[in-house]
């Protein structure tokens, strides 16, 4: 069994991966987090054992997550350009270290803006990308997640929802932090984060890799994110911007997902050029399939790596 915690330098900065497998000459899946800064290194033990047993599974915490959190980190560093060199160091590391070709990539939410650009700009790499609640448009997300949590907060006659969604006007919601935090609040509220009421420190706390402190550095990681994150995530145009692909994608979305809208998912995937595609969905799961339906996630990765 392989199972290396490994301390790396990437663009001067250190940070941390996980390697598990049963066998360095399985093909290698590299896992980009979402948040940004919720790893999922944490959460590994949760929905991969199996995935294990076929491939060398790797997960990374980006610069300032998790392990990888330290208030030393220049904040200058934090955005998408350094985060996408890191990355490509990291593929090229292991590349090098395994002596592959090629790898797998997979990316949750933000993990999906990285992995994307990454495919965009270094196809050589890869054999192909899962993307997971991919972001397409930010500004066209909030639109469906502010329309979502309206109409479930008057199904349900719940009034105090009501008044905060009705309070906050019209589009655009794109940028007023206020607003933003009311409507993600309420889809949270109404399922559209979560549609499984999981306690995700639960899970955190049974992995064997992560310490009290890694865990309560995500929170920390977090909030360090979002003040220097955000801006470009909300920025996001994938339909403007990457539209034809030299690799595989497949596009994981839960059903319930207005984090990440699937209709959104759904648009994009059609315009969409690729060497192939498909579209999977999760029939209970919001934003976060891999904690939700973690045997069904697994066994779809397992599929598609086939």
């Amino acid at each position: 069994m392989i199972r290396l915690l490994d301390k790396i330098i990437l663009g001067s900065v250190e940070q941390w991966i996980l390697v598990r497998g049963v066998d360095e000459q399985k093909p290698i899946i590299l896992f980009l987090h979402g948040g940004p800064g919720l790893p999922m290194m944490p959460f590994h033990q949760h929905f991969q054992k199996d995935i294990e047993s076929m491939y060398l599974v790797v997960h990374w915490d980006q610069r300032g997550t998790g392990k990888s959190y330290s208030e030393n980190i220049p904040n200058e560093s934090m955005n998408l350009l350094q985060i996408l060199s890191d990355a490509h160091d990291l593929v090229l590391l292991l590349k090098k270290k395994y002596g592959k070709e090629k790898i797998y990539l997979a990316g949750h939410s933000w993990g999906t803006i990285i992995g994307m650009n990454l495919i965009n700009l270094y196809p050589e790499d890869f054999y192909g990308f899962i993307s997971i609640g991919q972001v397409v448009d930010f500004s066209q997300s909030l639109n469906i997640s502010y329309d979502f949590a309206l109409m479930k907060a008057k199904e349900t006659g719940c009034e105090e929802a009501v008044n905060e969604l009705i309070g906050i006007g019209n589009s655009p919601f794109i940028e007023d932090d206020t607003k933003l935090s009311i409507i993600l609040k309420n889809v949270g509220r109404f399922g559209g984060r979560m549609y499984n009421e999981i306690n995700f420190r639960n899970i955190a706390n049974k992995c064997e890799e992560y310490t009290k402190n890694d865990i309560e550095n995500i929170a920390k990681g977090l909030d360090f994110f979002d003040k220097y994150l955000w801006d470009e995530i909300i920025k996001t145009r994938m339909m403007d911007k990457i539209l034809e692909l030299k690799v595989p994608i497949y596009f994981l979305c839960g059903k319930y997902d207005y984090i990440t809208p699937t209709i959104l998912i759904e648009e994009y995937y059609k315009k969409i050029v690729a060497k192939f595609k498909k579209l999977i969905i999760l029939e209970n799961s919001a934003h976060y399939p891999y904690i939700e339906e973690p045997d069904k996630f697994s066994q779809i990765i397992i599929d598609i790596l086939k």
